[in-house]
């Protein structure tokens, strides 16, 4: 499978997940429509933009506790999502030129798994870790930088930036890599 036939099956998968978390929304009498969202027509959407639209549309004080009580696992709104295997993002990925990366680990794994995980996934062709995150601990990135360097791994980071519209303050450009490892990154595919 290519790139482009994923991402376009991913987007499909994600509002259609959407509109049913919203049909579930509507039987918990919060109304929130398609257009509510406020989504660029080129952007993908999902669950922090329903998130968004609650506290637009006044039912809720804050992102946070707009997603928390409705559309995490166990909530009456939550929807579960399509995902990739890591295996297949990653053959994806390196396949059509770019490189994979492990973003911000530190809130996917318990620290005792992260290594381990780390070797199978540089098995199946992982080329870095975003070590440089705003939710990392300065500990967190001192471990996964070694564990960048003893797998010989990619270092990456970045500010999360997902629009201005979402709930991360982190702009781009404002949390990430010093020079030297942006250019190492850059010419890494040269």
């Amino acid at each position: 499978m290519d790139l482009i036939k994923t991402v376009e099956q991913l987007n499909k998968s994600r509002i259609e997940r959407v509109e049913e978390i919203l049909f579930k929304l509507e039987k918990n009498n919060i109304h929130i429509t398609l257009e509510d969202l406020a989504v660029d027509i080129k952007s993908t959407i999902g669950r922090g933009h329903v998130a968004n639209a609650m506290v637009k549309k006044g039912y809720f004080d804050n992102y946070k506790s707009a997603f928390s009580s409705f559309l995490v696992k166990g909530k009456p709104a939550y929807v579960k999502g399509c995902k990739l295997s890591y295996k297949e993002a990653i053959k994806i990925i390196n396949n059509s030129g770019g490189i994979s990366v492990l973003a911000h680990p530190g809130q996917i794994y318990k620290k005792i798994a992260v290594e381990s995980i780390i070797k199978d996934l540089k098995f199946y062709g992982l080329k870095g870790i975003e070590v440089y995150h705003p939710s990392h601990s300065r500990e967190q990135s001192n471990d996964f930088y070694n564990l960048c360097k003893k797998y010989k791994l990619l270092i990456t980071g970045g500010s999360d930036y997902h629009g201005k519209d979402c709930h991360n303050e982190n702009f781009i450009g404002s949390y990430g890599i010093d020079k030297d490892l942006l250019n190492k990154l850059i010419n890494y595919r040269r």
